[in-house]
């Protein structure tokens, strides 16, 4: 990440953002510019990085203009029932051996499908040396409360274990305990979404 942000540490949750430990964007809208390297903005223009987000919700778009070209759309959730978290979208040209949670980009959608993806990078994903701009890593778990995690879920059952629990539980984020039931319920079953 050091070649995008010049030696500069930007943070980012779903409750603050801070350059190189200062508070920025703190105001909304807002916006930030420093030393030639970031221009960012705090609006509620942008696009849902996560399907069904917007019902309901009021959208907090944090935009990145970084240099080589890199753009970061960072959407920011604080619903109390769902807990305070991220989703981010990185705009970039590709880089030579790149790969990583979210796929390989070199133009095939088939070995970017998650399970794919972990039988390139091993069950923990990404190595900690190898993550770009992430201080610390949080482990992944090989089970939940004696069920595989869904980690090893394949991806049509993650999908159809995601709207049976949503629907069961009448939210939008199921508990971990409700997917990892469904999916080890779901295991050597075909289904059709």
């Amino acid at each position: 990440m050091d070649l995008f942000l010049k030696g500069h540490i930007l943070r980012v949750s779903a409750t603050s953002v801070t350059w190189d430990g200062a508070p920025i964007l703190a105001a909304f809208p807002s916006t930030f510019q420093a030393d030639g390297v970031i221009d960012a903005a705090y609006n509620d223009h942008g696009h849902v990085l996560q399907p069904h987000r917007e019902l309901g919700k009021t959208l907090k778009v944090l935009h990145f203009n970084l240099p080589e070209g890199m753009i970061l759309q960072v959407n920011q959730w604080t619903n109390p029932e769902e807990g305070f978290f991220i989703n981010v979208e990185v705009e970039m040209d590709p880089q030579v051996g790149q790969d990583g949670h979210c796929g390989n980009f070199n133009g095939n959608a088939a070995d970017d499908d998650r399970l794919a993806i972990r039988g390139r990078l091993g069950p923990n994903g990404v190595e900690q040396a190898d993550l770009i701009g992430f201080q610390t890593k949080t482990p992944i778990s090989q089970d939940f409360e004696g069920f595989p995690t869904i980690s090893e879920c394949p991806s049509t059952l993650l999908v159809s274990a995601h709207d049976k629990c949503q629907k069961e539980e009448g939210h939008f984020i199921p508990t971990m305990e409700c997917l990892a039931t469904k999916c080890s319920q779901f295991k050597g079953q075909t289904v059709v979404s």
